[in-house]
């Protein structure tokens, strides 16, 4: 009987396991995003320290830079949107049942139980490093924007770099269906959580 448990375990982290790496296959934009943009971003700093640097160029450049940037703010708007309930709902799951699975480790020595518990913990710390990564490149994105050469643009360009610098001050990250930033101070808090359920649970029970 134990090993039909476990089959059924197995099975249970693999499913687990592809729903998550589905989750990763398209967060991976957002990586790819930022560091496009910040290699733009480097070249228009090299065309602004040249002395015959051509306005052209650089106007077309900046505008390049301004529309990348919303399409990078847009990508994280679309994942937030199309996350926002899977998240919730994997992670409260995913903690609920951490838990159980846990309890009954410890109340009844069921110790098959301990891998399925293990991976449902992992994909908590899994969902919270992919929002931990988004945010970090949002980071990114924005100290290069506050690094680079503006003030060497023209007045009118420099009104238009301060549109995006004012724009990119607005971080953009995934979250728990409005709830909680999805990063990993809120896994801490979760696993916070799930050791206080699990402990109480414990003593009653």
């Amino acid at each position: 009987m134990s090993a039909i448990h476990t089959v059924f375990i197995i099975l249970a982290v693999i499913g687990s396991a592809c729903t998550d790496f589905m989750f990763i296959m398209l967060i991976v934009n957002v990586p790819v995003l930022s560091n496009i943009f910040n290699e733009n971003l480097s070249e228009l700093n090299e065309m602004l320290r040249e002395e015959d640097m051509n306005m052209l160029f650089v106007k077309a450049k900046l505008r390049n830079i301004l529309l990348m940037h919303r399409e990078f703010c847009d990508v994280i708007d679309v994942l937030d949107v199309a996350f926002f309930n899977i998240c919730f709902v994997q992670i409260s799951s995913a903690a609920i049942s951490a838990a159980i699975e846990l309890f009954i480790c410890l109340k009844i020595q069921f110790f098959p139980a301990i891998g399925l518990a293990v991976s449902l913990l992992g994909q908590i710390v899994g969902f919270s490093a992919v929002g931990t990564v988004v945010e970090i490149c949002n980071s990114q994105v924005y100290d290069s924007i506050i690094e680079g050469d503006w003030f060497s643009l023209s007045r009118s360009d420099q009104q238009v770099y301060m549109f995006l610098m004012k724009n990119a001050q607005t971080s953009k990250a995934l979250t728990v269906r409005s709830i909680a930033p999805l990063n990993m101070q809120t896994c801490v808090a979760i696993l916070k959580t799930i050791y206080s359920y699990l402990m109480i649970l414990y003593t009653f029970f």
